[in-house]
Parts: structure tokens; C-alpha cells; sequence
């Protein structure tokens, strides 16, 4: 309620407010009633003239009764700016001396003490609510927190486990500080290394190819690519190899642009492959060989039989033949000859096919090697040349070893042998040496010896390093799988240099 207007003194419909009402006794009470007395205690004199005269001041006690909140108006006609302006200066004479606020007070303060309870409680419901909708949202956000970090911590250790059993490590190169860090790798201990010191692990002929899958990623001429590189030769890295693949990723509000890649150790790989490449190319030689093999073989077997034939016809013939006492002795030599170039053809051919098939048995026995040497002379006596001495020299000649004397027979005079079919002329020498825990036997001869580079292939099988002999080029093949056999070991010793000189280490 403010100021009284031309048309209403008070106006107002409020459901709770006591603006006016009856008591018990049927007295009209309330805020209005209290403050129109007050207002006409304030000008009754004016108040009581204006009615006598005017007779149209009325209303001031009336009352509408009925439902509440009840209709209450005091009115006053138009035109009466004088007892207006006398009813507003009493208004402000009861705001000026505190009684407006004392009425008011009377009758809304309880209201309002309990309007701002009110409020207060809905505010501490409001703000209760919100707290424990906030304690709730919380909750459930720590428990998706850990649930969320439970599954990255699994995640990751999963994924760790795949780069562990697959030998993989990730490393992220940071373009715009130009330093690369490593996530996880052995061969690779310090993190935010160089760029430089890390194409610094790569050999330099893998540099260059290295160098163009960055700068292809870097300038996005292609997001992804790998490439194979092998690791700089040092103590710990005397042949490693690896396989990186690349992708970039590109910048964002996180982080620059960066190439992120794998590293893998495919070592074993590499030298598989290459060991798989070395077995295919031998096994095309070998086949060469055999082939060659067996194009001789044809050829050394024909040539002794058609001798033979030969010989034969000559020795068993008619008339037609005239030869003398001289020259059947010869001709019988030739057939024996040719009979035992047959015969060590088919025995080396059988033995391979024992050896190398594991079905051969090692025979044990106790062996006097003097005799083996002298037996093994006699064997190959018609082969040596005309201007070549055959010697002996034992260094004990009541020797006893537990050996396969078959097989070191065997050995010994492949070695006589293959001396005879080279030496021209000078001598071939068979000695043998006892040591604390072996003996060592040497056949050395004076012929055109063995290169350096042939000292290891020369005991392959098929290996014929001089086509013009006759052979098949598995005695000495023969001869290193006998020594296996029995935990021996055959070679080449090159620090004989007046013709060749073959080697033969065999345990007591």
C-alpha cells in the first residue's frame, strides 16, 4: 500500500493476508481496519467536516461478508483532491513516525518470518538434494574411473605381452623436437634420444632407405610404411636386423605432429631366411653334381667293364691273337685293375647310402694300427705312379687303439688314393703320431696340391676338384663322415705347401 489515488483508497484480494476480517466478538479487525483509524485519528477533524459537509465520505466500516478471502474497498467519489491530499499527508505522518511499520508489522510479519523460513527450508531441501545428487554423481563417476583404469591397466599389460612374445617394442619420434622415445625395448635403455643418434643405430647401407620413409611420412606423401633395416655392427650387435613400421599422426590441441612406429628383432628370421636360401642353392649344386655324378659313374663303370670285356677276349681267343707270356701277365693286371675300380665304385655308392641314412653300425675292436698303415700301402702300391715313391713312417709300430679298423682302413687308403692320382712324381708319405688322448694320421704328397678356398669344400659330397681324373668325388665325402662316426676329424692342412697333406685326427 502506497499512496491513496483518486479512485481507490485500498484495493486488494489477497487469500492469506489479513487484511481484514471478524473476530470472535463480530468486530472488524485487520491491517486496514488498524490503519484507517490511525489514519483518521490523524485527520478526523477534516475527515468529520468533509462528511458533514459532503455527506459522501462513507464506507469506512463496511464490510462484505461472505466466503473469504473477502472484497474490501474504501472509496471515496472524484474529485475530492482536498480530503485526498489529507488522507496521503496522515499516511506520511504514520511512515515518518514508524506506526505504518508498526501496523504492518502487527499483522504480515509472522507471514513473512514464516514466508522466509519457508524459503530457507526449500533452499536447504534445494541444496540437500543437490548435494547428494552431487556426492552420487561422484560415486559413480570414481567407480568408472577405477573400472575404466582397470581395463587400460589390463589392456596394457595384454598389449605388453603381445610386444613381449612378439619381440616388439614401440617408439614415438616427436617431428617438432626432433627426439625419439622409446615405450619399451632392451636394445634401447635411454628415453628423448635424437633422431640422429637413433638413425645412428642403423648400418649404413640401410641409411638411405631409412632416411626416404621418414621424410615420405613426415611430408604425407603416405601415412603408413615399414621397412627392414640391420642394427649398426658392434659387440652387442654383431648381426641384428629389424623391422619398423611407421604411421604419422597428425597434430592436435594435445600434441605436435609425431611418426609413431614398431620396432621387431627379426633376426632369426633374416638368418633363417638366409640359411633356407644357402640349403636351396646347395641342393640345386648338389643335384648338378649329382647329376654330373651319375653321367660319370656311367662312364667309370662302362670304361673298367668294357676293359675287362676286352681283356678277356684277348686272353680267351683264337689265333687271331698272338701274344706273349709278357703281355697276358699285363693284360691280366689291367683286368684285376679295372675289376677293383669297379669294385670301389660300388662300395663307395653303398656306403653313402649306409652313412647317410644312419644305418650304418660302428664295430668296435682292438686294433693295431701298424698293420692297418701296411695293409692300406699295399692296397693302393699298383696305383702310384712310376716316379713316385710310396713311404712309411711309424712312430710305434705295436700301437693298439679301440677303433672300427674296417673304417679306418677305409679312410687311410681314400687318402693313399687320391694322393696317387695327383702326385706325378716326388713321393706320398703315410705317418701317424700318438698324443695323450688321440692319434693323428697324415697322408702328404709331393703333386699340385689344394688351394685355401677348396680346403673345406673339398670334402663335400660330388666335389671332383680336378675333372680329369677318374672318380666319383665321395672319397673324401666318405672320409668325413667315417671321422663323425667316430668322433674324429678330418682336414686339410695348408701349412704344407711342397704339394698337399690330408689330416686325420682319431681318438684312442
Amino acid at each position: 500500500m502506497g499512496v491513496f489515488n483518486e479512485k481507490l483508497i485500498i484495493r486488494g484480494n489477497y487469500a492469506f493476508a489479513p487484511f481484514e476480517s471478524l473476530n470472535e466478538k463480530g468486530e472488524m479487525v485487520g491491517f486496514n481496519v488498524d490503519l484507517m483509524k490511525a489514519i483518521m485519528k490523524i485527520a478526523s477533524d477534516y475527515a468529520s467536516f468533509y462528511e458533514e459537509k459532503y455527506n459522501d465520505f462513507h464506507g469506512l466500516n463496511h464490510a462484505d461478508l461472505g466466503v473469504p478471502p473477502q472484497a474490501y474497498s474504501y472509496a471515496v467519489t472524484r474529485g475530492n483532491e482536498e480530503i485526498l491530499f489529507r488522507l496521503n499527508e496522515a499516511l506520511q505522518v504514520l511512515k515518518s513516525n514508524g506506526e505504518y511499520d508498526n501496523i504492518y508489522n502487527k499483522w504480515f510479519g509472522v507471514y513473512e518470518e514464516r514466508a522466509h523460513q519457508l524459503i530457507v527450508s526449500l533452499l536447504s531441501i534445494f541444496c540437500t538434494i543437490l548435494l547428494i545428487g552431487a556426492i552420487y554423481i561422484l560415486y559413480r563417476l570414481r567407480r568408472q574411473t577405477k573400472r575404466t583404469r582397470r581395463k587400460l591397466k589390463d589392456s596394457y599389460e595384454q598389449l605388453q605381452l603381445a610386444l613381449d612374445a612378439g619381440n616388439i617394442s614401440v617408439w614415438i619420434y616427436n617431428i617438432e623436437e626432433g627426439n625419439v622415445r622409446f615405450l619399451s625395448h632392451k636394445d634401447y635403455k635411454k628415453e628423448g634420444i635424437s633422431i640422429e643418434e637413433f638413425l645412428g643405430y642403423v648400418d649404413n647401407e640401410y641409411r638411405d632407405r631409412i632416411d626416404k620413409l621418414l621424410a615420405s611420412i613426415k611430408n604425407k606423401e603416405i601415412s603408413l610404411g615399414e621397412e627392414r633395416f640391420k642394427h649398426r655392427v658392434d659387440s652387442e650387435h654383431p648381426n641384428t636386423y629389424y623391422e619398423t613400421k611407421v604411421k604419422l599422426i597428425e597434430a592436435n590441441v594435445v600434441h605436435p605432429d609425431m611418426i609413431i612406429g614398431t620396432l621387431k628383432n627379426i633376426t632369426k628370421d633374416v638368418l633363417e631366411q638366409h640359411r633356407l636360401i644357402q640349403m636351396k642353392e646347395k641342393a640345386e649344386k648338389d643335384n648338378m653334381l649329382k647329376s654330373a655324378f651319375l653321367a660319370n659313374m656311367s662312364h667309370d663303370i662302362r670304361t673298367p667293364l668294357g676293359a675287362i670285356a676286352g681283356f678277356n677276349e684277348v686272353l680267351n681267343g683264337d689265333d687271331r691273337y698272338d701274344i706273349t707270356d709278357e703281355e697276358r701277365k699285363l693284360y691280366l693286371k689291367m683286368i684285376y685293375t679295372n675289376i677293383e675300380i669297379v669294385s670301389t665304385l660300388v662300395n663307395e655308392i653303398l656306403d653313402l647310402a649306409k652313412f647317410e641314412s644312419g644305418t650304418y653300425i660302428v664295430k668296435l675292436s682292438e686294433t693295431n694300427v701298424d698293420e692297418i698303415c701296411r695293409t692300406a700301402l699295399e692296397n693302393v702300391r699298383c696305383q702310384v705312379k712310376q716316379d713316385v715313391e710310396l713311404k712309411y713312417t711309424p712312430s710305434k709300430k705295436d700301437l693298439i687303439i679301440n677303433t672300427d679298423s674296417v673304417r679306418l682302413q677305409q679312410v687311410i687308403t681314400n687318402y693313399l688314393t687320391n694322393a696317387c692320382k695327383y702326385t706325378t712324381k716326388g713321393e706320398i708319405q703315410l705317418s701317424f703320431i700318438e698324443t695323450d688322448d688321440r692319434v693323428i694320421f697324415s697322408v702328404r704328397d709331393t703333386g699340385c696340391g689344394i688351394k685355401p678356398e677348396d680346403a673345406e669344400i673339398c670334402f663335400d659330397r660330388f666335389k671332383m676338384l680336378n675333372n680329369h681324373n677318374n672318380g666319383t668325388g665321395l672319397g673324401l665325402h666318405i672320409c668325413k663322415l667315417i671321422a663323425n662316426m667316430l668322433e674324429g676329424n678330418v682336414y686339410v692342412d695348408l701349412s704344407y705347401t711342397m704339394g698337399s697333406k690330408f689330416v686325420f685326427e682319431l681318438p684312442k
